[in-house]
């Protein structure tokens, strides 16, 4: 997914979509959620892994057969990152490793502390987990307009125009939407586990997408480091 340049305010308004700006008011939240199942298809390359399930890189074996071998790999280039993160769904190790042309000149910076700093905000980001016989798996890649972030097991890879949350499955095979709404016509749903069976229709609005942004912003960047 190609990352746009900032959405203006009078097309998010017109889109019914402030949610995820930081530009609405102090509006009371509603809930997000009916009790209702729903099956809702994302968008054709509306969302942050997307590229990943057209391109075929979702549960797919990797040559490795540790982790220490794959950010050996994966990792090599100056602008790449690697951290051991917890992913909701999946009671193994998560290794993500990032990418991003942000960093690319980090080492030549002089600041370093401000270099670092941005060494955490990753919007590409690659998960890996590895099954019983220590093979790596790559479970899933998200690229994403707005700085991928984590809470609680929850990855938070959101887009201008769509509140997007990942999780893995118990096999640690996929990575798969916890929650997706598209606030072009606020349409979406929530979930709670990795089952589609589960999701539930978005009915929050407005009101609802803020407290959606507050979730985000809540979240923090992935603490990465560098393969040096």
């Amino acid at each position: 997914m190609k990352r746009r340049g900032l959405t203006l305010f009078a097309g998010l308004a017109s889109a019914g979509a402030l949610a995820l700006t930081g530009l609405v008011g102090a509006q009371a939240p509603a809930n997000t959620e009916t009790t209702e199942t729903v099956e809702y298809k994302v968008k054709e390359n509306a969302s942050s892994l997307s590229e990943c399930g057209n391109k075929k890189l979702i549960g797919t074996y990797t040559r490795y057969n540790s982790f220490e071998q794959c950010i050996r790999g994966e990792a090599q280039e100056p602008c790449s990152r690697y951290a051991m993160v917890y992913v909701k769904g999946y009671k193994g190790d998560v290794l993500a490793i990032s990418k991003d042309n942000i960093v690319k000149n980090w080492h030549n910076a002089t600041d370093y502390e401000a270099s670092h700093r941005a060494g955490n905000t990753a919007y590409s980001v690659s998960f890996y987990t590895k099954d019983r016989n220590g093979h790596i798996i790559l479970a899933g890649y998200l690229d994403a307009e707005k700085p991928i972030k984590i809470k609680d097991g929850v990855i938070y890879a959101c887009n201008e125009m769509t509140y997007e949350t990942y999780i893995l499955t118990p096999d640690g095979k996929e990575l798969v939407h916890k929650d997706y709404i598209d606030f072009v016509d606020n349409t979406g749903y929530t979930n709670d586990t990795s089952d589609e069976n589960n999701r539930h229709s978005f009915n929050g609005g407005m009101k609802g997408g803020y407290e959606l942004s507050k979730k985000y912003e809540s979240a923090s960047d992935i603490e990465f480091k560098y393969n040096k």
